[in-house]
């Protein structure tokens, strides 16, 4: 009599043989097996089975990029790409849940840094009272993260230069021609500037993103934030590319994007005149509901609202031309 394993067909063997009839198994869970032959594939590491069509079951160690440095998180790319701070490349920055972009915290925010913003809004204060601000306050404006669903737009004019635009179906930020007037906002200088805005961004504008699947042919399946109904949706993510709109589960899109809520949508133009508390005075415009019209007024230099612009032409274009056109919600 033979033993048993040695020579035999894969029925003699350990664990049996394999969908097919022909291979023999090498674990009780059919690994081993090949991947056309089980119920439901493999995994993407193309070896570990699949227990359900939408791999969701399938372990982080058998997924393309691998589990974060806990052990159970899954990678959604190259250097622990989607996993907590602590376990990316350059870490967190100085609030412990945003991830930086390089070192010495660089692409962290200035809300995420220890003393918070200056009075421009962008630039990250270096103590307690506004030091290491600039004195002259010159608000600039921040492109909202809602172009990036714009389409590509080249303009209508003949002053050609090459601009970046964020590819919604690609899921990445490309190259084109723009011809220097008109066009929409998903337009950016540099391919850096495109992605800070359209791939990036790791605080709340994050959910402000639309859902792209990437460009790859993977199934993962993900949740993203849906800005337009307020909650979190499941969706296919294909691998690579894309933006930081997408997490493992419900529980991390709703923790990040609906527990800490949204910007709301309303409308800029008929929100009171706002100062500020701070005292560093520049003249700005305003949106004066009562009259109808822009009017300058003194601006402290921090907080106040969104009814705040840097001329009265900027004011005219975003109130009185939406009030004729019968335009009433802005983002803020």
């Amino acid at each position: 009599m033979k033993e048993k394993g040695n020579g035999c067909g894969c029925d003699s063997t350990r664990y049996g043989c394999c969908p097919d009839g022909r291979t023999a198994a090498t674990s009780e869970d059919l690994s081993g097996c090949p991947c056309d032959t089980l119920p439901y594939g493999c995994c993407p590491d193309g070896y570990t089975p699949a227990r359900s069509s939408d791999l969701h079951e399938c372990p982080c160690t058998a997924q393309r990029y691998g589990c974060c440095l806990d052990g159970r998180t899954v990678a959604l790319g190259p250097n622990y790409e989607g996993c907590p701070c602590d376990s990316t490349r350059f870490g967190c920055c100085l609030d412990g849940n945003t991830t930086a972009q390089g070192p010495n915290f660089y692409g962290c925010p200035c809300e995420a840094m220890r003393y918070g913003c200056c009075a421009d809004g962008y630039t990250p204060a270096e103590g307690p009272i506004y030091e290491g601000c600039p004195d002259i306050v010159q608000p600039k404006p921040k492109i909202r993260t809602e172009v990036c669903g714009l389409p590509k737009d080249s303009g209508s004019c003949k002053n050609f230069s090459v601009m970046w635009y964020f590819d919604i179906n690609y899921g990445s930020c490309s190259r084109f021609w723009y011809n220097g007037c008109d066009g929409n906002g998903n337009k950016f200088d540099t391919t850096e500037e495109c992605e800070y805005t359209c791939v990036k961004p790791d605080g709340p504008e994050a959910c402000l993103l639309p859902k792209t699947g990437g460009s790859c042919n993977e199934k993962i399946p993900l949740w993203y934030c849906d800005a337009g109904s307020g909650s979190c949706e499941s969706f296919t993510y294909g691998g690579c590319l894309g933006n930081n709109n997408r997490f493992v589960t419900k529980e991390a899109c709703e923790q990040k994007c609906i527990n800490h809520q949204l910007p709301v949508q309303v409308n800029v133009c008929e929100l009171p005149k706002d100062e500020g508390p701070c005292d560093k005075l520049t003249i700005q415009w305003y949106y004066n509901k009562e009259n109808s019209k822009c009017e300058q007024f003194y601006y402290g230099g921090c907080k106040g609202n969104a009814n705040r612009f840097e001329s009265r032409r900027e004011c005219e274009k975003s109130c009185v031309a939406s009030v004729v056109h019968g335009i009433h919600s802005f983002l803020f």
